[in-house]
């Protein structure tokens, strides 16, 4: 069973009622899902950088330069509504890996 079908049967699952949007191609990035107040949607939270990776594994000539400009202006620069997937950038405290 692929990692998408897994997502989608946890989603349905765990919240059957919700319309969570995912992004195409960064399943391997998807790190959980927002859980507002009740009058908020649901959505798709994505690690910014494991979806760099992902579109690096899928397009062999790119550099990380590349993947990351067309991941903030195709991805990042898209609204599509109200469950819009979310993609954080990990804190890294340098002060804690000492």
């Amino acid at each position: 069973m692929s990692r998408y079908i897994r997502i989608c049967k946890y989603l349905q699952d765990n919240w059957p009622d919700e319309d969570v949007m995912l992004a195409d191609g960064f399943e391997n990035a998807l790190i959980g899902f927002s859980l507002d107040s009740p009058a908020s949607r649901m959505r798709a939270i994505y690690d910014y950088d494991k979806s760099i990776t992902a579109l690096l594994s899928n397009n062999d000539e790119w550099s990380w330069d590349d993947a990351v400009e067309w991941m903030d202006y195709n991805v990042l620069g898209s609204y599509v509504g109200d469950t819009t997937p979310l993609f954080i950038k990990r804190f890294v405290d340098i002060n804690e890996a000492e």
